[in-house]
């Protein structure tokens, strides 16, 4: 699209949650933004029973072309990622677990300086193999909810 302005990190971040709110909302989900961002960017939840819910963080990773980066800092948080891309034209959702996203990228990433040192990698062109090894997490709405049902209820005795 020509004509838009460049866009900040943080309109990007803003212009993917809200599409992916849209989503979630569209198949059911029910969708919390917490008003400090410590971690957590999304809570996707589920009214269950009369007074209970079933709660689920996710950490979101918005871009307005193709990027894929992982953290260490999110290891053992439990929390799912969502990648979301071309937020500004056609984004699509990549769903998936740290350890998931630890495999996508592969070995020669952990063996990286950046990862050693810093606990953090990044790809920023995305190329076919890493495309290729990204399809199973396109758009995995259903384990989502798999994920949120597995979830403790609130209010439960």
């Amino acid at each position: 699209m020509s004509g838009l302005p460049t866009l900040s990190s943080a309109t990007v971040e803003v212009a993917g949650r809200n599409w992916l709110t849209a989503q979630l909302l569209m198949r059911g989900f029910e969708v919390s933004t917490p008003v400090v961002d410590r971690g957590v960017d999304l809570i996707v939840f589920k009214e269950v029973g009369e007074q209970g819910i079933r709660a689920l963080p996710l950490q979101l990773k918005c871009a307005s072309a193709e990027s894929f980066s992982l953290d260490r800092k999110y290891e053992g948080r439990g929390i799912p990622l969502a990648y979301i891309w071309n937020v500004t034209a056609n984004p699509v959702a990549f769903l998936m677990t740290y350890e998931e996203a630890l495999a996508v990228l592969g070995p020669k990433a952990a063996a990286s300086q950046s990862w050693m040192a810093g606990g953090k990698y990044a790809v920023t062109r995305v190329g076919a193999d890493l495309r290729q090894r990204l399809l199973p997490f396109e758009n995995r709405w259903d384990w989502l909810a798999e994920r949120l049902s597995a979830q403790p209820e609130s209010g439960a005795a």
